[in-house]
């Protein structure tokens, strides 16, 4: 079968698929020039403001230097001050010395000298002589007026010409810095330090790529204060000036020709790739008018054949004549299905709002009007007892990171599939809905002819049997008590949730009934000692801390916490240890700062178990207290203070240990003693001794049945009442109360 009109709709294309090639080609071409133009010009700038950022620095740095030396010089000062009256040639000397000491502490200073206006003589580093035999005099007689300094704007000259000897024709070109210093006749004293221009040439010069651009500086006359020949065919990209110096940078590439022949040829492909796009325009409008003759014959056909119809669904697709002939053809199918849809998408619409009702107690349902929307909604709805279970996806962060979108939709229809499934096994009438992106709740009707006094768990232990035996991640189940009411719903809601709420300590995985749990509510006031332990021997870098933490753990691994009462307790923890770690040098608070606090925090809302809970504090704590130890080894006291830390903890007993001690023991100075052991423990000497003496008299409180007056004397405390006193200002109890608690 032949097709002439898709050859010719081919013939009538293809031109303008070549046109779009060649148009893009040459958009391309461009932008690439365009881009690279850009990147030339970026350079450029980059470029030019390191070198001006660098002739600042220098010069900066010289003046800095002149300023310093004028002003804290105590030779220069006996000169500038003294010299008149003494008319010492031995103070000149020492102060041509100074001068050429200047002179030597930069590579791009030419020469200083100083002007005494009073005495018309000049003071360099290598000679001593009167104004009139100096080759710069006239500019320093110009820069010792008054108002020299208010016809300048920036601190250097531009480029002028320097003479030691009049009439010679040894002259270097130079730029120059003038500085005045006032003495107590009322006169200043002038002092100039000149720069080569041809070091700062040297100096352009090794930062810039002399085979490819150019850098010259000019001065504020305009005047250019380095010579270079490359410029005159160069094309200049960047022109930067100086705030400090007042000097310009002038920066681009050294070969112009080239550069500006790629702008004509870029140029000139842009006006024809312009052209193109009005020749395709007219090209597809020409063949897009022949080639709709076909499809506006059909249109004439279909609207002479229902005309007031027809006009009707025209206007709605805006002249669009393709999708009117399409939308004429699939109309019907589409009202077939119409009906149906919606009445499926709005049933299951319904179901989802009426179990959030119910489980969220937004309207509370009596059993006759339960049985009544049950009915409505198509929903089998018994007079019998009702059992209510929350299933929760654990670490479902984990799981959305796992899963896609797509993929996480199908695992979720395949748990409430199960659990619809599983449900008939144990004659009970299952409804599950998804209340949140992690939980699906599930009422569970039981049968009037049911036997099994306990269905809902013998179903609950079946799905997370089937869970951890076909999918990759687990879920644990809340179980709430048994209704006889629709009334009470909402209630049972709350108890699975709660039920819930204990996974941190029983685990995940499991079937959790909050009625039948195996463990005693935990006392929260009893791991607080743990905590103080625990921050106060990380901060002083004491290895005990893992002790103490385990301890810590241990406790709270004792009793039956919620989530939140265990996120509680971890907040105690961190505000702890925050604490104590801001009583350390402001280097070891800053790394507590930035990699401690960002990674405990974020555990207060991840963590599923108690056990992944010490675990990641654990490794948190002891990477960081490495991280912390390596910073006080560096610390030329550190192991000084460890061996004091080591005496107090074995001498803490001595009634007479102090800071006098210490000095005697260590043959340091005991003030000495007491800063080092503040700036590297973060407390003093005093509350260290303290707190290891009433640490010490808690384990003998608690392990023996010794007298308050004998424990005192073994830690260290003659006087028994100032061993009551401390240990309750510490502990808030007596000794004696605390023993009994």
């Amino acid at each position: 079968m032949k097709k002439p009109w898709l050859y010719r709709q081919l013939l009538y294309y293809l031109p303008v698929f070549f046109i779009v090639i060649i148009l893009l080609s040459l958009l391309m071409t461009y932008t690439l020039n365009h881009q690279s133009k850009a990147s030339a010009r970026s350079a450029n700038e980059v470029f030019a403001k390191h070198v001006l950022q660098a002739i600042d620095y220098d010069l900066q740095n010289i003046e800095k230097m002149l300023v310093n030396e004028m002003y804290n010089n105590h030779k220069l000062s006996q000169f500038i001050y003294d010299a008149p009256s003494m008319n010492d040639h031995f103070v000149e000397y020492e102060v041509t010395n100074e001068i050429k000491r200047m002179h030597n502490s930069s590579s791009l200073i030419d020469s200083i000298y100083i002007f005494r206006p009073e005495e018309r003589k000049v003071v360099s580093d290598n000679f001593i002589r009167p104004i009139e035999q100096f080759g710069d005099g006239a500019f320093a007689i110009e820069a010792a007026r008054p108002e020299y300094d208010a016809m300048r704007e920036h601190p250097w000259t531009s480029k002028r010409i320097y003479k030691e000897i009049p009439g010679t024709d040894a002259a270097v070109p130079v730029i120059t810095l003038v500085r005045k210093i006032p003495l107590r006749s009322g006169v200043e004293m002038v002092f100039v330090v000149n720069v080569k221009t041809k070091k700062l040439h040297e100096l352009v010069m090794e930062m810039s790529n002399a085979n490819v651009s150019y850098a010259e500086i000019s001065g504020t006359d305009g005047q250019m204060l380095l010579d270079t020949p490359e410029v005159k065919s160069g094309v200049e990209l960047v022109r930067l000036t100086s705030e400090y110096s007042g000097f310009t940078i002038h920066t681009g590439l050294i070969n112009g020709n080239w550069y500006e022949a790629g702008n004509a040829v870029y140029n000139t492909a842009l006006i024809v790739a312009v052209l193109l796009v009005i020749a395709g325009t007219i090209w597809i409008v020409f063949i897009t008018r022949r080639s709709y003759r076909p499809i506006e014959s059909i249109l004439s056909r279909l609207n002479s054949y229902s005309k007031k119809k027809n006009q009707l669904i025209w206007s709605d697709f805006d002249k669009d004549a393709l999708k009117f002939i399409e939308h004429a053809i699939d109309k019907l199918i589409e009202q077939a299905n119409e009906f149906q849809q919606g009445s499926e998408e709005g049933l299951l619409y319904k179901r989802r709002l009426f179990f959030a009702e119910l489980v969220e107690g937004n309207r509370i349902y009596s059993r006759e009007q339960w049985k009544q929307e049950m009915d409505r909604l198509q929903l089998p709805g018994h007079g019998g007892r009702i059992g209510l279970a929350v299933l929760e996806i654990d670490k479902y962060p984990d799981f959305c990171q796992t899963y896609s979108t797509r993929d996480q939709y199908l695992l979720k229809f395949v748990l409430s599939s199960v659990i619809n499934e599983l449900g008939e096994t144990h004659r009970l009438i299952t409804w599950a809905e998804w209340t949140s992106g992690h939980r699906l709740g599930v009422l569970l009707q039981y049968r009037e002819d049911l036997e099994s006094d306990d269905p809902v768990a013998g179903l609950c232990g079946q799905v997370i049997g089937w869970v951890q035996e076909h999918l990759d991640f687990t879920v644990t189940i809340g179980v709430g008590f048994t209704m006889e009411e629709p009334s009470d719903i909402i209630q049972s809601h709350q108890s699975a949730l709660e039920a819930l709420s204990y996974k941190t300590m029983l685990g995940t995985g499991r079937v959790i009934d909050r009625g039948h749990t195996p463990m005693k509510q935990g006392e929260a006031y009893k791991s607080l000692d743990y905590v103080h332990s625990l921050a106060h021997a990380f901060r002083l870098g004491d290895d005990r801390w893992k002790d103490h933490a385990a301890d810590f753990f241990q406790e709270i691994g004792s009793g039956l916490y919620k989530r939140e009462e265990i996120r509680h307790l971890l907040n105690y923890l961190l505000y702890n240890l925050y604490k104590e770690m801001m009583e350390l040098q402001p280097e070891l608070q800053e790394l507590w700062k930035a990699e401690a606090i960002p990674a405990l925090n974020e555990l207060l809302d991840s963590f599923e178990t108690i056990g992944e809970l010490e675990q990641r504090v654990l490794g948190v704590l002891d990477d960081t207290g490495r991280k912390l130890s390596r910073i006080r080894e560096h610390r030329s006291h550190h192991d000084f203070i460890q061996g004091v830390r080591k005496y107090i903890e074995a001498n803490y007993n001595n009634p007479d240990l102090s800071l006098s001690h210490l000095e005697d023991a260590f043959k340091v100075n005991g003030k000495y003693i007491s800063q080092l052991f503040r700036d590297e423990m973060g407390e003093k000497f005093i509350d260290y001794l303290a707190n290891v003496r009433l640490t010490r008299a808690k384990e003998l409180l608690k392990q023996s049945t010794l007298p308050v007056q004998d424990i005192a004397l073994r830690v260290g405390y003659t006087n028994a009442m100032t061993f009551i006193r401390a240990f309750k200002k510490t502990t808030g109890t007596t000794p004696g109360e605390y023993r009994k608690g």
